[in-house]
């Protein structure tokens, strides 16, 4: 990996060839030494103290490096400063501090400190220095080619040194820059390496035979540093970040690979060198092959991308320059009468004319010859000209796709260009005679070295595409079916990271990332998994966004100083973050800190990685961090072995981070895989159990929400259009996918393409539906038409499980078949239902029988009470659409073998009470009997709560209905086969039956009061008087108890009775505070519960009786439940649609407990349950919405 984001400056000081540096003044103070660092800089070779700069009130003018070191024109050393990051547009005198932030009471997520994690990974390996290599200067930056045993390493020295891995010497040192070699980028498939510097050029490498094979111009003189390159791979583009904030691009499809055969050594000085480490200049080649046909670059179109405002201090010089570049050059072209031929040009989606071209030159024996090598030169722009050569360029759509990034904050919607005169007149486009790039030509010329150049277009840019120097970048990769999925990500001085989608046509920006911290410090690196990106800042801090959602999901005080470069593995699931203080910090997917070390005295500058080796036919097959390599201030490389980590999840090779399904590791967003003799079901619910998604443990707050991106890719795999939507700020994200209808035909064709279902799968599926998968598979013929879908069913879960506490017989979060059973936390609640009715719906929508469309709404705050669901719904109503009915199933039968229907649940109102006094914690043979304990007033006020089984609350009862004698002969017959399921061989009596049915009714239809515990101030011990006791309390409640009626009455009521221990001399208080509350929800005999019920008897061939008969053979038994589910109440109020409830599990699950565990069969069945309600539910003739 490149770090770009460094720059040391090459030029004598108070010697400038970039203009914007003209008026810089930067005010400084020293900085003391760091406390176990080198102090001043290794890199400075003098007695200059590390600095932290102020801007001054010439900052807009000033040319500002992240690590700014001037050489002394004397030799005396350098001076190291912390220059401001960003241009403004500020009044004079304005100043900006930059501040390390301790951490915001509003922030999203936890703000971690390594100090503060690191402990829970003490006793874990930790990586060891391997090798040392001696750098003639500091290590800029690092690139590894894993194919050929190679480091490259950028030096400050102007060159790129070569080093080979087998023995850890110089091979070669590659000499063509004339300033700092700031970045580093390799091409493995072209076999190219991309370098870039200080000197306003990119240059380019064979990795082969180590010569150079091109020099890369910006779009303009004077961009400054080019800090940052990034390589596409998928487009055939570098992308170039300029210290003028400017965005820049190439596209080098068709662009030679390696160097022509017949070219000549070139000889001169000018020319670019590789050098062994012997001693002896190999020169570069000469390049001055033809370019013919689809050699030359792409040229994007001018309409596709955004063209920002000029800038008003760095545009007006580029501006101002073209236009004297296109007179002057213009008339000195006419009179030498020579032509200029381009490398080809770009074409454009409307008449209006080309852009510019490429300028891919050969120059020779002092003249400038155009691309043929006929000795042409250039050519005037007049009634004469025949115009430059050109070929047909690809005719792109003028506009991005639409869907590019699910949560993009931001989309250009109204792009006004301001297409410049160069763009309407190419043919004016020419070399002005004072530019660097004629003045480098003329330099090769007179030496008569051959040198071939590439220039980037003027359309391939954005300028001012920040508000500071862009010093990284990354590339991402959207999931789903975009035609164009990659999406560069840009960090700056400013303390932006942007977002932009890369396509042929050029970049569209998509979203900003700002940082809801205030403090303001610059984004010098990036790192990324598929739905994470990283930015380090100034100041120690690493970002963590969801991509997503654009949201920031937490911040890690990673640091105490900068951090100048990250690495970040995919497959182990973890990051490394490298710092000015010379650290190397190991962080896992949880964010917490496993590993830390002193690498290096000096500043690290750059960082890579050197990996497991790529397998056989598996280029982009995620693979291990084996060594770490970083380069520092302090001139030397050191390389570093990674402990590798045996066993547990995260070591499988079928799974990957963001995106793969292993707790440490997120899945591709391509289809799960199914394993040989494995549904895709057993398949991805082995996936799922993996991540530790316990909602109450903050800990866990990074597993939840891999968990919800695993979800989403596989929902997407499955057929699904998936995304995930933010929740509140510190809380997990939902889910949202939707299976659409039969009557989406690309749909039906992209899921065709995508994932295949398992012979076990369709075999299944026929036994669900009674339709052959073949014969109904539309994918050999026609697609054969479908009505439009007539209803809309959505499918409610949860993600988020509890802790794995206690006995377990294997891992909780490994999935474990034994005795056909699945054990594993989550397998019942609720992680198995979920993906069982994602494979019904993906199975009907293979064969063309999903006539109905279905919603999954899947949230990760469950068991924590649904905190910030109703928000959530209420926020994305209208991606969810209008909803019909609803469907869960997140409960459990009655018994073992008698399936059940949930047709009521009780709500519940949870409640802190707290009783303090005015003292503190005393001890009981000091003070005991002087004073009025806590404790005594708290066990009172509990006693006045409940008289047995009955809540003493005044009108607790008053809304409650009555009992009906149907509803006791209900009970009785679930008594009946509850009892006979226990004994067999025994017929129940008829007090056993009554006794049985009471014990029902006190579970399910009676209201009731419960006390969960008691917490103490102090130490606890048994002689400490506590000055602080809290209870917490929960009431349950039934039809037709109003939740607000039984706060209310609670809270009257504690407040009554401590009214009466107060008037009786007690001096404490007490206060009451309500942390969770869910209504209760009672189903109705609706068409849909119909459908539901006889789908149930079909799979499980029980007979058509709804009442269940003494043998247990009747239809399904519709039971209660005595817990609650907040999110049914939530869901029916908000869409106005009526829930069913299908329990899959059984009563011996043991969810919550340890041991968890779902039938084989039960998973099987109930995933062709809902198959066939849901073909029922397309049957049916829509609903108009109200």
């Amino acid at each position: 990996m490149c770090s770009p984001n460094v720059h040391y400056d090459h030029r004598p000081r108070g010697f400038s060839d970039n203009p914007f540096e003209a008026t810089a003044s930067i005010a400084t103070d020293a900085y003391p030494p760091r406390s176990g660092g080198a102090g001043p800089s290794a890199l400075d070779r003098g007695d200059a103290p590390y600095q932290r700069t102020h801007p001054t009130a010439s900052d807009d003018a000033a040319s500002g490096h992240p690590y700014n070191s001037s050489s002394n024109s004397s030799g005396g050393g350098s001076s190291y400063a912390f220059a401001d990051h960003r241009h403004r547009s500020s009044a004079p005198g304005s100043h900006h501090n930059h501040h390390r932030h301790q951490g915001h009471p509003d922030f999203p997520g936890r703000h971690l400190t390594a100090s503060a994690v690191s402990s829970s990974s003490s006793t874990a390996a930790s990586a060891s220095l391997h090798h040392t290599i001696t750098h003639s200067s500091s290590v800029l930056s690092l690139a590894v080619d894993e194919q050929r045993g190679l480091v490259f390493s950028g030096s400050q020295s102007e060159c790129i040194y070569v080093w080979d891995l087998a023995t850890y010497q110089r091979t070669t040192r590659l000499e063509g820059h004339t300033g700092s070699v700031l970045a580093l980028e390799l091409a493995p498939e072209r076999n190219w390496l991309f370098s870039s510097s200080g000197d306003n050029t990119v240059r380019i490498w064979d990795t082969h035979s180590l010569r150079p094979l091109y020099v890369v111009y910006p779009a303009e003189d004077n961009v400054g540093d080019i800090f940052a390159l990034k390589w596409c791979s998928e487009l055939q583009t570098l992308y170039l970040g300029c210290q003028n904030t400017s965005i820049q691009w190439i596209c080098l499809e068709g662009i030679a690979s390696s160097a022509s055969n017949g070219s000549q050594a070139a000889t001169q000085p000018g020319a670019a060198t590789a050098t062994p480490a012997g001693g002896l200049a190999v020169r570069g080649s000469a390049h001055g092959g033809q370019l013919r046909g689809s050699d030359s670059p792409k040229v994007a179109t001018p309409g596709a991308f955004p063209v920002s405002r000029p800038h008003r201090f760095f545009d007006s010089v580029s501006l101002s320059r073209s236009r004297s570049t296109n007179t002057t050059a213009a008339s000195a072209a006419a009179a030498s009468g020579k032509t200029a031929r381009g490398a080809g040009t770009g074409g454009s989606a409307t008449p209006q004319p080309p852009p510019p071209p490429l300028l891919r030159s050969r120059i020779s024996e002092g003249h400038l010859g155009n691309a043929d090598g006929d000795g042409g030169g250039i050519r005037a722009a007049g009634p004469e000209a025949t115009g430059p050569a050109t070929r047909p360029h690809a005719q792109h759509p003028g506009a991005a796709t639409d869907e590019v990034i699910s949560a993009a904050s931001a989309r250009l919607s109204d792009m006004s260009l301001t297409v410049p005169d160069a763009l309407r007149h190419p043919e004016a486009a020419v070399l002005d005679p004072d530019s660097s790039f004629k003045r480098a030509v003329d330099a090769s010329a007179e030496n008569g070295a051959v040198v071939e150049t590439l220039v980037v277009p003027p359309a391939c840019s954005v300028p001012s595409a920040h508000f500071g120097y862009i010093y990284t970048f990354a590339i991402l990769t959207l999931e789903g079916d975009h035609p164009h999925r990659k999406v560069l990500a840009s960090g700056s001085g400013d303390e932006a990271v942007k977002l932009w989608h890369a396509t042929p046509e050029g970049l569209v920006h998509l979203a900003t990332l700002e940082s809801p911290n205030t403090d303001g410090n610059a984004v010098m690196a990036l790192a990324s998994w598929k739905s994470t990106l990283f930015a380090g800042l100034q100041g120690g801090d690493v970002e963590v966004w969801d991509l997503e959602t654009c949201t920031l999901v937490r911040t890690l005080r990673a640091h105490d100083d900068d951090v100048l470069a990250l690495e970040a593995c995919s497959y182990d699931g973890c990051l490394f973050t490298a710092s000015a203080d010379g650290r190397i910090r190991r962080w896992d997917r949880s964010f917490r800190c496993t590993d830390q070390w002193k690498a290096h005295d000096g500043i690290i500058l750059s960082l890579a990685s050197i990996r497991q080796p790529v397998p056989p036919g598996q280029p982009n097959r995620p693979r291990p961090v084996l060594q770490l390599v970083t380069g520092s201030s302090d001139d030397l490389i050191k390389i570093w072995n990674l402990p590798q980590r045996d066993g547990g999840a995260g070591r499988s090779s079928e799974y990957a981070v963001d995106g793969g399904g292993s707790r440490d590791q997120t899945p591709s967003a391509a289809a799960v895989p199914s394993a040989p003799g494995s549904s895709t079901l057993l398949s991805s619910l082995a996936q799922f159990v993996r991540y530790r998604s316990v909602s109450s443990v903050e800990e866990n707050r990074e597993d939840c929400r891999q968990a919800a991106h695993f979800l989403k890719a596989c929902l997407s795999g499955l057929g699904a259009e998936a995304k995930i939507l933010a929740n509140l700020p510190g809380r997990n994200p939902l889910v949202l996918a939707t299976f659409k209808a039969n009557g989406s035909q690309s749909r039906s064709r992209s899921l065709s393409r995508s994932r295949r279902p398992s012979e076990q799968d369709r075999g299944d599926a026929t036994a669900a539906t009674g339709v052959d998968a073949d014969a109904a598979d539309g994918r050999s013929g026609p697609l054969s038409s479908s009505p439009p879908p007539t209803k809309r069913c959505l499918f409610y879960g949860h993600y988020d499980c509890i802790d794995a506490e206690g006995q377990w017989d294997s891992d909780p979060f490994q999935m474990d078949g034994r005795d056909g059973y699945l054990y594993g936390r989550g397998v019942s609640d609720n992680k198995g239902p979920i993906l069982a009715a994602a494979c019904a719906a993906s199975q009907l929508l293979s064969q063309r029988q999903l006539d109905a469309d279905v919603v999954f709404l899947i949230e990760g705050e469950e068991e924590t009470g649904s905190i910030g669901f109703t928000e959530a719904v209420r926020a994305h109503k209208d991606d969810i659409g209008h909803i019909d009915v609803i469907l869960l199933s997140n409960s459990y039968w009655l018994g073992e073998d008698t399936p059940c229907l949930t047709v009521g649940l009780r709500g519940v109102v949870r409640a802190t009470i707290e009783v303090s006094g005015d003292e503190p914690d005393v001890h009981s043979g000091v003070e005991g009997g002087a004073v009025r304990e806590p404790m005594i007033d708290m066990v009172k006020l509990l006693s006045s709560l409940s008289s047995g089984a009955q809540v003493t609350i005044p009108g607790f009862y008053d809304a409650v209905r009555p009992v009906t004698p149907a509803e006791v002969a209900q009970y009785e017959s679930i008594a009946r086969i509850k009892l006979q399921a226990a004994q067999p061989s025994s017929a129940s009596t008829a007090e056993a039956v009554a006794a049985c049915a009471q014990s029902l009714m006190a579970k399910w239809r009676h209201p009731s009061l419960s006390v969960h515990h008691l917490r103490v101030s102090g130490p606890g011990n048994s002689t400490v008087i506590p000055s602080k006791v809290s209870a917490t309390v929960s009431l349950r409640i039934v039809p037709d108890q109003s939740l607000s009626a039984i706060e209310s009455a609670l809270q009257r009521h504690i407040d009554n009775v401590f009214a009466g221990l107060r008037a009786g001399g007690s001096a404490n208080a007490v206060h009451v505070v309500v942390e969770h509350r869910a209504d209760w929800w009672s189903g109705s005999s609706s068409p849909y519960f119909t459908h539901l019920e006889r789908a149930v008897r079909d799979v499980w061939g029980l007979s058509s009786s709804s009442s269940p008969d003494h043998d247990g053979g009747g239809g399904p038994i519709s039971i209660r439940e005595g817990g609650s589910i907040p999110a049914i109440a939530i869901l029916e109020k908000e869409l106005r649609a009526e829930a069913v409830h299908l329990p899959m599990g059984q009563s011996s699950d043991s969810a919550h407990l340890p041991n968890e565990r779902i039938r084989l069969v039960n998973l099987r069945r109930g995933r062709d349950v809902v198959a066939r309600f849901l073909c029922a539910l397309g049957q049916e003739h829509p609903q108009q919405p109200s």
